[in-house]
């Protein structure tokens, strides 16, 4: 339960992880933006200003710009070509009013005095200079080949693309590694009881038979030690079909065909069953076509016997008051390698319902059909395994008839 709980906090936590970094993405490329929107505005203010003084003789700007300026928190200043301050405007008292070469060239890449600015040729060889509060626009000098950057603009979508498809294949991986390990736990769960319940199960098999054998001369003795036996027996079946079908579902079972002589299968089938049934109230009727007496099939032979078994048993547990169940096989028209069996018995039968769920293509046990338990169930996935079509249909006056393909 902890390894489950921890893989479920494993998917968890990753997932929020990477919904939280997209959240985060995204408020930073929102921040981004305004801030792209403020440096717009503080742009164009920048630009009406140098038309202005290019056009104006006496560097005097309108009112407007001025109340653009104290709105942008920032200054001007224009420089002759020998380096003096000859205007300003809200130009803080730390700066000087002379300034060189080597001035000039450092702060036009970069601060000046901490304060970002922005330089402007006028037509006159003066230069303008635009500048906003300090730490209020981040400056850096980028440069990169442009082959470089051609191709990183045509790989970018690639890029995001793969981000997209990585965001969403990690959770996916990660809950599909937890899944099969939680179906595997299962696997293990439910083997490890069905082992543990197997030891008392044949010790009251034991007991039960020697009950029987010991009260001989009882009927009511030994027809109770019967119901005994009978019912662990089905118990024991049940268990079985229990671990078989959840191995066939989650795919933790292993096929291994190989020639198996099936009139031999059978008759050997049929010996079992009869030496644990009634035989007042239950008949088992073969029937093997003559030209099938050594008919053999490529299939996994304990998969194979579970099918035939199961079918038998369905028409046993649900007649309790007896029938008499006829197993045929014949050739198919399909091919000399290829058998028609038909188990059929003169039983209750089951219900329209319950016939077009037995016949549904989906493996998953219906909630019409649970009353059949796990063998009906079973005995599909192993005809699928196989591909052998099966099908179930009820038969006049009563009783129900299984045919499979093989």
């Amino acid at each position: 339960m902890a390894k489950k709980s921890s893989h479920h906090s494993q998917l968890l936590f990753i997932t929020l992880a990477l919904f939280c970094t997209v959240i985060l993405a995204n408020l930073c490329i929102l921040f981004v933006l305004t801030n792209q929107a403020q440096t717009t505005t503080t742009k164009n203010t920048e630009t009406t200003l140098l038309s202005e003084l290019n056009s104006s003789s006496s560097y005097t700007v309108s009112d407007e710009i001025t109340r653009e300026l104290d709105d942008n928190k920032q200054f001007a200043m224009i420089i002759n070509p020998e380096g003096t301050v000859v205007w300003s405007y809200n130009m803080p008292s730390s700066l000087g009013k002379e300034y060189s070469l080597s001035d000039v060239a450092r702060f036009s890449r970069y601060y000046l005095d901490d304060y970002p600015v922005h330089i402007y040729a006028l037509k006159n060889s003066h230069l303008l200079v635009v500048g906003s509060a300090k730490n209020s626009i981040w400056k850096y000098q980028l440069e990169y080949n442009i082959f470089a950057m051609k191709h990183l603009i045509t790989f970018l979508p690639v890029l995001l693309t793969a981000d997209v498809i990585i965001m969403i294949a990690v959770p996916l991986w990660i809950q599909r590694r937890w899944m099969k390990s939680r179906e595997h736990e299962r696997t293990e769960w439910i083997a490890g009881v069905s082992h543990d319940i197997r030891t008392p199960l044949t010790l009251i098999l034991g007991q039960a038979d020697a009950l029987a054998r010991h009260y001989d001369n009882n009927p009511e003795v030994q027809h109770k030690a019967q119901i005994i036996e009978q019912q662990s027996l089905r118990l024991r079946d049940l268990i079985s079909n229990l671990n078989l079908s959840n191995k066939l579902t989650y795919g933790h079972c292993e096929i291994s065909k190989e020639k198996i002589n099936l009139p031999r299968l059978l008759r050997h089938i049929v010996s079992e069953v009869m030496n644990r049934v009634d035989t007042e109230k239950f008949k088992i009727d073969l029937s093997i076509a003559p030209h099938v007496y050594q008919a053999t099939i490529m299939a996994d032979a304990q998969l194979t016997q579970r099918m035939i078994e199961n079918l038998i048993n369905n028409s046993l547990h649900h007649n309790p008051d007896g029938c008499i169940i006829r197993i045929t096989v014949k050739p198919s028209t399909h091919g000399s390698e290829h058998y028609i069996l038909s188990i059929e018995d003169n039983g209750v039968g089951v219900s329209d319902q319950q016939l077009i769920d037995f016949n549904s293509h989906s493996i998953q046990q219906t909630t019409s059909s649970a009353e059949h338990g796990l063998g009906i169930s079973i005995v599909r996935h192993i005809s699928r395994l196989h591909s052998w079509h099966i099908h179930f249909q009820n038969i006049e006056p009563h009783g129900m008839r299984c045919t499979v393909n093989i």
